[in-house]
């Protein structure tokens, strides 16, 4: 994360608390955790300062020699940390005028070398993690800041235990972004338990939650990467049938594109489920999307969305139920694996809206608490 350091108070930096903070901050730089940003002075000062081990001394030179880039990156993020040496004690946060969350953090708080580590990156899943890092990538590329690490700790929350993790963390002094599915089952239904569990909750200066605007992770996955793995001959538990759930969530989406945000990649949707959920929301969203699919083969039930079969004990009757089945319980940890293995040149082709707007809005997100330094800065 960028750390902007300031000294306008002009406080003697060979004095404790500053020059532990200083040392911290520094190392921390050095070993490519997070991007420090200062006057050209105060780097000057540092250098020149013999107090300082020969490390800390070329890591400022570094640095100082990096702040064009570093300066630009402001631009690009959504929050910062600042450390005016002169604060010992208020940690809070605030709205800059151009929208970017300042993050202001006491020279104390720097003191203890354990809050200056990697930022933490909570999801309910680590298979979520790779996700958003994926989505992180794709927006320094778009920003032209690929030189640029993404740097975390990776933490699963477990579902119901996220908020318990987060603040575990955020009360030891730790960074923490944490990343939430909304369990929307309708875009404007009720949020879900876990993402609730936040809500109204007084939130610390070290953290910061968002809730996804979709359904799940999953619903952020391209069709194009599904289609690659029902086509991958070594990812046996995608059959031929599952060509058919895919080209029946492609049409419709034609029908409406926030389907996609909104369907349960995992479980698929069955018939009773469209008026269930069109009750959470205000609006019949899945009634009318389905009724648009036009290439959609209905059965009765589904024609009149309604669906009173019943199962055998062998459940041969449950494609009867269903508008569309689901792509199953590995699908984000497969997903996340194909993703990896491309350049992200590649996924920009694949991003449609709605997809591509919120892949940037998350993007930059994870690329504003987890830029690091491209090169870790080294001894001589």
């Amino acid at each position: 994360m960028i750390i902007k350091l300031e000294n306008q108070e002009k406080k003697d930096i060979n004095t404790e608390p500053y020059f532990t903070t200083v040392v911290n901050i520094m190392t921390a730089y050095k070993e490519g955790k997070h991007i420090v940003i200062a006057e050209a002075k105060f780097f000057e000062e540092i250098r020149n300062n013999n107090n300082f081990d020969e490390r800390i001394r070329n890591a400022a030179m570094r640095a100082e020699n990096e702040q064009r880039q570093y300066h630009q990156l402001l631009k690009g993020v959504n929050a910062y940390i600042h450390v005016e040496l002169g604060n010992l004690s208020s940690n809070y946060k605030k709205n800059e005028d151009n929208g970017i969350e300042k993050i202001v953090v006491s020279c104390e708080f720097f003191k203890d070398s354990s809050s200056i580590q990697k930022i933490n990156l909570l999801c309910e899943d680590l298979s979520d993690a790779d996700l958003y890092l994926k989505m992180g990538d794709f927006y320094k590329h778009n920003i032209n800041l690929s030189t640029i690490n993404i740097l975390f700790d990776h933490i699963g929350g477990g579902g119901d235990n996220t908020y318990k993790s987060f603040s575990k963390i955020t009360e030891n002094t730790r960074f923490c972004l944490c990343l939430l599915d909304s369990d929307k089952k309708h875009p404007s239904g009720k949020q879900g338990g876990t993402s609730l569990k936040f809500k109204d909750k007084k939130i610390p200066f070290n953290g910061k939650y968002i809730v996804i605007n979709a359904h799940e992770a999953e619903c952020l996955i391209p069709n194009e990467i599904i289609e690659l793995l029902i086509l991958d001959r070594n990812l046996n538990h995608y059959n031929y049938d599952f060509h058919t759930r895919l080209d029946y969530l492609r049409e419709i989406c034609q029908s409406n594109s926030l389907v996609k945000l909104y369907f349960d990649h995992k479980e698929g949707l069955t018939v009773n489920n469209i008026k269930k959920f069109d009750k959470s929301g205000d609006t019949p969203f899945w009634e009318n999307a389905v009724k648009g699919a036009t290439g959609l083969k209905r059965r009765k039930c589904a024609i009149n969305f309604h669906c009173d079969c019943k199962e055998s004990a062998s459940k041969k009757n449950q494609q009867e139920c269903y508008i569309i089945l689901g792509f199953g319980s590995k699908l984000l940890e497969d997903s996340s694996a194909k993703i990896n293995q491309m350049p992200t040149p590649k996924i920009k082709h694949m991003l449609k809206e709605p997809l591509l707007t919120e892949w940037m809005n998350i993007g930059r997100e994870i690329f504003s608490w987890g830029c690091a330094p491209s090169k870790v800065a080294r001894t001589s």
